[in-house]
């Protein structure tokens, strides 16, 4: 996800104060994470689709 398509969800959570926000998902992803002590990296494995189909 680019900066621009975190923008709306970034205001929309900044809207809604302290306290429990429920968000929905239509997937998780299995990433490979690591860091060179300045940025942490990753690399995507796997994407696994969460419902139904519509």
């Amino acid at each position: 996800m680019g900066e621009a398509e975190r923008l709306p969800m970034k205001v929309w959570l900044s809207d809604h104060g302290p306290g429990p926000v429920t968000l929905r998902a239509d997937k998780i992803t299995l990433v490979t994470q690591w860091h060179d002590r300045r940025e942490i990296m990753f690399d995507r494995i796997l994407d696994v689709p969460l419902g139904g189909t519509a």
